[in-house]
C-alpha cells in the first residue's frame, strides 16, 4: 500500500530504486534524540543536488504522534531514489492502526519524503488535481490529488533541498476515517515545522 503513495515524480520519468543504485557508505543509524527507532542512511547520492533534510532523522517522534501515527513503525521509503541524474527522494514512512473489536485495523500510511524538485513542478504536472496552493508555514505549497492513487492525497512543501512531500494514504477501512485530502493541510502544517527547527 506505501508504494501506492503519489509519490514524487512530477514529471514522467520511472524511479530507479535506491536498491539498484550505490550502497551507503554510512554506518547504521545511531539513536537520533526524539526518535527512538533506528534506520538506516539512505544510500549515497550521486546526482549534483543533494538533499541534505532526511526526514527519517529530523522529523521527531513528538511531530508523527501530534498528527496521529505510530512512531514505532519508522521505516525507509521504499521507493527512495538516490541514482538518478535527474532526482533524488528520500525520506520514512509511517502507520496508522485503530483497534476494532480488539483487533488492529489499518487505517492509514504516511509518507514523509525530501526530493530536489521544485514545489511548482508538482502544480503543474497534469496528472495531479490542485486541491490548493495556499501556503504551509508560510513557506510555498501544492496540495493536491494524484490520479494515480485516489485514497492519497499530497502536499508538497517547499524546502531548502527542494520539496518537503507529505503524502497521506486513506484505505477503506473498519472504522470511520477522514478522507485523506480533508486531514493533509492540517497533517502537512504540523510535519513541515520539522523544516523550521
Amino acid at each position: 500500500m506505501l508504494a501506492a503513495c503519489s509519490s514524487a515524480e512530477p514529471g514522467d520519468a520511472t524511479p530507479t530504486s535506491a536498491v539498484a543504485g550505490p550502497v551507503s557508505s554510512t554506518p547504521a543509524a545511531e539513536p537520533v534524540p526524539g526518535i527512538k527507532v533506528a534506520v538506516p542512511p539512505a544510500a549515497d547520492q550521486v546526482v549534483p543536488r543533494l538533499v541534505a533534510f532526511d526526514p527519517c532523522f529530523r522529523v521527531r517522534d513528538s511531530l508523527i504522534d501530534q498528527v496521529g501515527f505510530d512512531p514505532g513503525s519508522r521505516e525507509r521509503y521504499v521507493a527512495e531514489v538516490t541514482s538518478m541524474t535527474t532526482l533524488t527522494h528520500i525520506g520514512c514512512t509511517f502507520r496508522r492502526v485503530a483497534t476494532v473489536d480488539g483487533v488492529e485495523a489499518f487505517t492509514g500510511s504516511l509518507s514523509i519524503t525530501t526530493n530536489t524538485d521544485k514545489v511548482a513542478e508538482f502544480g503543474e504536472s497534469k496528472r495531479n488535481q490542485v486541491i490548493g496552493t495556499d501556503p504551509i508555514n508560510g513557506r510555498p505549497a501544492v496540495v493536491y490529488r494524484s490520479s494515480v492513487a485516489i485514497p492519497t492525497c499530497d502536499a508538497a512543501v517547499e524546502a531548502p533541498d527542494g520539496t518537503l512531500l507529505i503524502s497521506l494514504t486513506v484505505p477503506p477501512a473498519p472504522v470511520p476515517v477522514p478522507e485523506a485530502c480533508s486531514q493533509i493541510r492540517e497533517i502537512a502544517t504540523v510535519i513541515a515545522s520539522a523544516l523550521d527547527g
